[in-house]
């Protein structure tokens, strides 16, 4: 038995010995293994933090956009955390132009953990191109839907919120289903989001004045009142920005505003929660403190 388990183990190690897999050292001009460079990890550990931070920008528009578009009342909690966490790290990297290069890592002087970084580096590159394009992909959906505000925050300050009130006018208690945002006559008001202008007419009633409804992707509306004047016309294709009218004081008003209102499959919701594009989550806060009554 000795003799046989003997023969056994000297097969096993014969099998080793002329299977095992051969392992090729790299020698550089010199005669020497050259140690990684330092630089050369230092390029990989950033790259390594810019696909980690622009996957979880990519996660964040996500739950963004399931939070707006497959809810009936998006959650201002939601859109808060958005707001609180959203870094715009796709901008800033888009924007660095210095570059990463792995040509210069194949000189005659290398060797195989050099190489082995280069194809870790190449494909880093890749993974950060592909999230730079789906992050600008999610943007332009946001074009499509009423997040930004309907004038210039510099000429403008919210004075009613939405919910029940007294009415100024008509003195008795009347849900009101928008924000009123006082600006001086002739302020240029803007397309919250792209879309298709499907009313301008007087007649709507409620006393919006001269008003302008936009409809937008995903069940979206806007409404615009009180208006002195209007720019656009109905059927006509808008785009998120785009001057629509100025503001003025038609309608049953007190002075000069703009009645703005969010609707979603019919229902008119808080527009506050919805003016966040640009804002700091102090200021989104601030806005739906304004906002709301």
């Amino acid at each position: 038995m000795t003799v046989i388990l003997v023969i056994i183990l000297g097969i096993a190690f014969a099998l080793i010995f002329l299977f095992k897999p051969k392992t090729k050292e790299i020698i550089t001009a010199k005669g020497e293994i050259k140690n990684t460079p330092k630089e050369h990890i230092e390029k990989i550990e950033s790259s390594i933090f810019k696909v980690f931070n622009l996957t979880n920008e990519a996660c964040l528009f996500d739950e963004l956009y399931d939070e707006l578009v497959y809810t009936e009342a998006p959650s201002p909690d939601r859109i808060g955390e958005f707001v609180s966490k959203y870094k715009n790290f796709a901008v800033l990297y888009s924007e660095d132009k210095s570059g990463i290069s792995t040509s210069d890592w194949f000189s005659k002087d290398y060797d195989s953990t050099i190489i082995s970084l280069a194809r870790q580096q190449k494909f880093l590159e890749n993974s950060i191109g592909n999230l730079l394009k789906s992050i600008e992909n999610k943007k332009k959906i946001l074009m499509t839907i009423p997040v930004a505000f309907p004038i210039e925050k510099k000429d403008a300050q919210i004075i009613s919120g939405f919910g029940m009130r007294d009415h100024p006018i008509l003195n008795e208690p009347r849900m009101h289903t928008g924000i009123d945002i006082k600006a001086p006559v002739g302020t240029a008001i803007v397309a919250t989001a792209s879309g298709k202008v499907i009313n301008t007419e007087e007649q709507m009633g409620y006393g919006y004045g001269r008003p302008c409804v936009i409809e937008h992707k995903y069940g979206y509306q806007t409404l615009y009142g009180h208006m002195v004047r209007l720019e656009v016309y109905k059927n006509k294709i808008v785009q998120k920005g785009d001057v629509i009218g100025r503001v003025g004081d038609t309608g049953l008003s007190q002075g000069p505003h703009l009645h703005y209102e969010v609707r979603k499959n019919g229902q008119p919701l808080n527009p506050s929660y919805f003016i966040f594009e640009g804002l700091t989550e102090k200021e989104y806060k601030e806005v739906i403190r304004l906002g709301t009554h």
